[in-house]
């Protein structure tokens, strides 16, 4: 069917149908109409529904348009039969048109700015053809608080909702883990382990059977696989390096017998990655890989790159842009994302960190629905472990001190606080605190804690000096 002869369509389509006409007026746009009879038409109907908040009938359109042969067009759409049309199939039609014309209008401005060598003006079509790509009749308006109990019921039932970090009592905090639909944010200074432990919090999913996409900005996939391999291995570096080729695929293969899903690590430049470059990936990934994942890992938000730059900007605006794209992207593509961020010099070798602390913006904190900062001392260095501060947290009480416990020979962390010990900061004074931080507490809850490497039934302890390969 010829693109003018669907125009009417879709007018006598408004007008005929209520259900159809109230899916597209909040989309209706004059833009998306080549016949200029067709543009007065829709300007009419708008100006209409602005001034009067309701649909015109045909005598107000009488009364609206100012030119006779506008008016004889709509006469004629008005006499079209639209019988013979399903009603799903032509709003589906009517859906297909608008992204059509959605995409295309993108493209001619895209045209248009080159032609003039308006090349900063392209800066933000890659997301307005984005959306144009994404576009529907959207029919879910909100949460129906009486008549969506069955929904929430689900949501709170759902285990796919919250995923696991594998350090229970950190999950205990945070409500059971990471959230889908939001952005976790692990604060600390340079070169403390902010990597180690993500690393370390990745491998623990996908031993949950969980879909992972690791984005690194500062190490490369190699780097990060070997971390990731070191902690669903249990092997140190030295293993690694000295284990055949042969013998290490047997103990990949063994865990992926029993993991059906899998981990991707994608490497990008510095500041050479943006959030719309994470989704081209999703892209290609679901495209080639069958992949979605359900939790992404970005390394680290502070050398990202935000969408569009400002004359304006600095590193507050910045950081709180890209922390606001990321928990977008987290929204929109129904996962959990996991990043990092520096704290300032202030806060090296610092007992507890704060807000205070956050690194060039505090705009991720805002931003953000779970931030923990994450310090450690020369004593703590010294005993191999991290001291974490629940700074903000939508699913519980903030201001909670935890330890972890550090395996740098195999970039593995664990709790280190016992469940009786977690409390809040405020309840503890200054001296308290510092003994609670040399305490060692291992005499955990065994039943209760996720044993990832249990769960699919492998020990890494089990190969002997036999075999020629280290184990501690």
């Amino acid at each position: 069917m010829q693109p003018l002869e669907f125009e009417q369509i879709v007018l006598k389509f408004m007008f005929q149908d209520k259900s159809a006409r109230d899916k597209i007026m909040p989309y209706l746009d004059g833009k998306l109409f080549d016949d200029f009879n067709h543009k007065e038409i829709v300007k009419g109907i708008i100006s209409f529904e602005q001034k009067q908040n309701k649909f015109p009938t045909i005598p107000d359109m009488k009364l609206h348009l100012d030119k006779e042969e506008v008016y004889n067009r709509l006469n004629d759409v008005l006499n079209l039969d639209l019988s013979e049309y399903n009603f799903d199939s032509l709003l589906g039609e009517v859906e297909d048109f608008f992204r059509k014309k959605l995409i295309w209008n993108v493209t001619a401005e895209i045209a248009d700015n080159l032609k003039e060598d308006k090349i900063e003006d392209i800066s933000v079509s890659p997301e307005n053809l984005r959306q144009a790509l994404a576009f529907s009749f959207n029919s879910d308006i909100g949460f129906d608080l009486f008549s969506d109990v069955d929904r929430y019921y689900d949501y709170l039932h759902n285990p796919d909702m919250v995923i696991p970090t594998g350090l229970p009592n950190l999950d205990r905090v945070i409500g059971g883990g990471v959230h889908v639909k939001t952005l976790t944010t692990l604060m600390a200074q340079a070169n403390l382990g902010k990597t180690l432990l993500k690393c370390a919090i990745a491998g623990n999913m996908i031993l949950q059977n969980k879909n992972v996409l690791y984005i690194t900005m500062e190490m490369s996939e190699e780097m990060i696989a070997e971390r990731i391999y070191q902690n669903i291995l249990g092997f140190n570096r030295e293993s690694l390096t000295v284990i055949s080729k042969e013998k290490l695929n047997l103990k990949v293969n063994s865990i992926k017998e029993r993991v059906k899903n899998s981990l991707f690590i994608k490497e990008y430049p510095t500041k050479g990655a943006s959030v719309n470059t994470i989704k081209n990936l999703l892209k290609e990934l679901e495209i080639k890989k069958k992949f979605k994942p359900d939790v992404i890992f970005v390394d680290y938000l502070g050398i990202m790159c935000p969408l569009y730059l400002l004359k304006s900007d600095n590193t507050y605006t910045e950081g709180k842009r890209i922390s606001e794209e990321l928990r977008g992207l987290a929204v929109e593509k129904d996962v959990a994302v996991v990043t990092s961020i520096q704290t300032n010099r202030d806060a090296y070798d610092s007992v507890i960190t704060s807000m205070k602390d956050m690194a060039d913006s505090i705009g991720p904190a805002a931003t953000s629905d779970i931030v923990m900062g994450v310090s450690q001392t020369e004593e703590l260095r010294t005993a191999k472990k991290f001291s974490g501060i629940i700074l903000k947290n939508r699913y519980g009480i903030n201001k909670i001190r935890l330890t972890f416990n550090v395996n740098y020979d195999k970039m593995s962390v664990e709790d280190g606080t016992d469940v009786k010990d977690i409390k809040p900061i405020n309840e503890m004074n200054s001296d308290k605190l510092r003994e609670a931080i040399d305490i060692t507490k291992t005499n955990l809850d065994k039943e209760k804690i996720n044993d990832t490497k249990k769960v699919i039934n492998f020990d890494p302890e089990e190969d002997s000096e036999e075999d020629g390969i280290p184990t501690n």
